[in-house]
């Protein structure tokens, strides 16, 4: 039988796994189709010429200001709803006495945790504002605090979870897809090296 502190610690890297899963993909483009056998290269995004600077409290404000408004932020409360949900199942399929009213008071103490330590010094928007002023100028902070305040933006933030989940079942579908044909090709050159397959 597990105990709740295991419990707990598998929920929560169950959790940052699948967020940081969801992180890669929402960051990867996809790459743009061309007759070209080659590949494409994937080059580092460029640093911020000011990324070695402190970073001043005007903009660390528009850095939050960005978070809050492209929807970076929720990263938090889906940790948390991912945690809870975790959390509870791991405790049903272990302690199945334990009353279901019980299950509302984790996801309580979950979400509070997570709420306290959000905007806390060394907080999530913390760590979001350095990594943020890493890569982007203030100056592309503001540019991107106006798109996702456009409506246009806020549609973008409404719908990227959706567009994510239907992206990945696209892949994977396109994926299978062409399977066999690389399959055969990477048989077919290995042959042709001497190597039987």
């Amino acid at each position: 039988m597990y105990s709740y502190s295991k419990i707990t610690q598998k929920a929560v890297w169950a959790c940052l796994l699948a967020l940081g899963c969801q992180v890669v993909l929402a960051q990867t483009e996809p790459e743009a189709s061309t007759s070209s056998p080659n590949p494409t290269i994937m080059v580092p995004a460029p640093l911020n010429p000011a990324a070695g600077q402190p970073i001043s409290a005007d903009e660390r404000s528009d850095i939050a200001a960005l978070l809050h408004a492209s929807g970076a932020i929720n990263i938090a409360r889906t940790f948390s709803v991912n945690l809870t949900i975790q959390i509870s199942e791991m405790l049903k399929k272990s302690r199945p006495d334990i009353p279901a009213g019980v299950f509302d008071l984790i996801g309580d103490e979950v979400n509070k945790v997570v709420a306290a330590s959000l905007e806390a010094k060394g907080g999530l928007v913390d760590l979001y504002v350095q990594l943020y002023h890493k890569y982007f100028t203030r100056d592309e902070i503001k540019q991107l605090t106006v798109f996702y305040s456009s409506p246009l933006g806020r549609k973008m933030q409404s719908v990227s979870p959706s567009l994510l989940r239907d992206s990945v079942a696209v892949g994977q579908r396109w994926g299978q897809m062409i399977s066999p044909q690389i399959q055969q090709r990477v048989r077919e050159r290995l042959q042709q090296s001497g190597v039987n397959m």
